[in-house]
């Protein structure tokens, strides 16, 4: 068995991610790539940071491929409790990049809603500006208004006066005769 079937051998007996059992194993995660490649084996110092991440591991099965992979001595539920404090442990990583996406988003949408704000008061400005003009234009048509309904008038009158002149004209023309 070569170094690369071992470790995915001990991935699928711990149930691991490649990263996660970097993470454990104090690695980074593309220099445990290349082993699992098989583009280099497992070096003394990575066997002790598997031994100690793993202390159930079989430390002659890791050097050597033969034997059990896990110690007979290892009881079951230390195995499990690993795993468990493992899962454990990504759940609170889990929770806490979850915060930390909240905490962003909240920053983001303060930001944003600042932003509307603004915008909104600009808004509402512009309003006020464009209403005002409006107003001086409606005072400008109603003073219009007026001067014309009061020309109509005049106008109105003249043309009374122009009538009652031309019927004295009229009949002082027909008096004359």
């Amino acid at each position: 068995m070569n170094d690369s079937q071992k470790i995915e051998e001990l991935l699928h007996h711990f149930r691991m991610e490649q990263k996660d059992f970097a993470e454990k194993c104090g690695l980074v995660t593309s220099n445990f790539s290349q082993i699992k490649a098989g583009k280099c084996g497992i070096s003394k110092r990575l066997s002790e940071k598997i031994l100690t991440a793993f202390p159930e591991v079989n430390k002659t099965w890791l050097a050597t491929g033969e034997g059990e992979m896990i110690k007979n001595s290892v009881n079951q539920s230390i195995i499990e409790n690993n795993n468990s404090n493992f899962q454990q442990g990504e759940y609170i990583n889990d929770i806490r990049t979850f915060e930390t996406v909240i905490t962003e988003v909240k920053k983001e949408f303060a930001t944003k809603e600042e932003r509307f704000i603004d915008l909104l008061k600009e808004k509402d400005e512009r309003l006020k500006e464009k209403d005002e003009h409006l107003k001086e234009k409606d005072s400008i048509i109603q003073d219009m208004t007026k001067r014309y309904d009061k020309l109509q008038d005049s106008n109105d009158k003249l043309q009374e006066r122009l009538f009652e002149l031309q019927d004295v004209l009229i009949a002082s023309l027909k008096t004359d005769r």
